[in-house]
Parts: structure tokens; C-alpha cells; sequence
């Protein structure tokens, strides 16, 4: 049984909810662009998190590093895997993921 619109029906009879979310979070919200190169998100690598790739170090970890006050120098002599081009990649793939954000306002 389901309510729907203050009367309880039959869950056969009630309106099909899910497709009509999954069209309005597509219309909303697209995943990041993985498109660089340099950038990899692997299901079974860091729970699919974007990543340098060939490497398991995040987007995430770099942006909060930077955020931080860690410069480039410092990062490359942390993770000497790195270079200058991948910190870069992944301060572009942070811009391209919030440049296609849509923030949707509360009513």
C-alpha cells in the first residue's frame, strides 16, 4: 500500500515516481566531464573517485591541499609522481565540474 495524494492505494495502482526523478536529476545535473586525459575515475580505485590518473591520489586531495596553502612545489615534492600538468588537470576538471553545477533554490 502507498499513499498518494492522501489516499492509500495499492502500490500496483500508485503512480511510477522513479522515472519522473531520473528525468528531472538528468535535466539538472550532468556527471563530471571526464574528458581530460589526464584525470581517470575507476569504480574499484578510490571508490570511483576522480583521480590523477595511474596514480590514487584524488582531485579532491589536491583542491584541499591548495586550499590548504600548499603550493604546487610542495605537492610535487610530496607526491613526486605528480607533475605541474596533472595539479593543473585537476584544478581545470574542479572549474569544468562546477562551471555545469545547477543549483536548484529552495521554495
Amino acid at each position: 500500500m502507498a499513499e498518494v495524494d492522501g489516499e492509500v492505494c495499492a502500490i500496483a495502482s500508485a503512480p511510477l515516481v522513479l522515472p519522473q526523478l531520473s528525468a528531472i536529476f538528468a535535466d539538472h545535473h550532468s556527471g563530471p566531464d571526464m574528458s581530460n586525459p589526464r584525470i581517470s575515475s575507476i569504480p574499484n580505485v578510490m571508490m570511483g573517485k576522480p583521480c590523477i590518473k595511474g596514480t590514487r591520489i584524488t582531485v579532491e586531495l589536491v583542491l584541499r591541499k591548495l586550499g590548504a596553502g600548499r603550493s604546487f612545489a610542495d605537492l610535487l615534492e610530496a607526491y613526486p609522481q605528480l607533475t605541474e600538468d596533472d595539479l593543473r588537470a585537476a584544478l581545470a576538471f574542479a572549474a569544468d565540474y562546477l562551471e555545469h553545477e545547477t543549483v536548484i533554490a529552495a521554495e
